[in-house]
């Protein structure tokens, strides 16, 4: 029976058709031919720039992200406010009813737009940030969300207009 090679230096399994030991680098026969170094904990350039473009790539699909579920939330709001006009507001039940849809419509889709924004700005790297930048995020953020809480104060205003007129016509014929 024939037993595998090993290593002289670090004793690891070795094949006979190798010259050298993949661990440590001693030839086969004996002779060191490079010195075992061990792995340094610092990164070269190469590693650096690599790693740099891998978050890069990560922050980029999480702003992606964040603008998809702000896109998601808009059209959510969108259709929301169709449905409303597209159906006789009479036949969803009272204005409290309809007040209470509208409500509960809007909240999800203003902490949809909040989780939207909170993850798009995850996405940037803190190293990048102006204090300009950041204002200026944080501003754009706001308006973003008080438009949409104002989409729905209009639907809200519009659908009792409706409504009212909805009711009045159908009590005098």
């Amino acid at each position: 029976m024939t037993t595998k090679p090993t290593c002289n230096r670090c004793g690891s399994g070795m094949e006979a058709t190798w010259k050298h030991c993949p661990v440590c680098g001693q030839s086969f026969d004996g002779v060191l031919e490079k010195p075992f170094t061990p792995p340094s904990s610092e990164l070269s350039q190469v590693d650096k720039e690599d790693r740099n473009v891998v978050y890069q790539q990560a922050n980029q699909d999480l702003q992606n992200t964040g603008v998809g579920i702000q896109i998601l939330a808009w059209g959510l709001a969108m259709g929301f406010g169709f449905i409303l006009f597209n159906t006789r507001l009479t036949s969803l039940g009272s204005m409290e009813t309809i007040t209470t849809w509208i409500v509960i419509g809007g909240i999800v889709c203003v902490v949809l737009a909040i989780v939207g924004v909170v993850i798009k700005n995850l996405g940037k790297s803190g190293g990048e940030a102006t204090a300009l930048g950041i204002f200026l995020e944080s501003v754009t953020s706001l308006i973003k969300l008080f438009s949409l809480i104002v989409f729905f104060i209009f639907l809200w205003i519009l659908v009792s207009i409706i409504y009212f007129f909805e009711t009045c016509c159908r009590n005098n014929p």
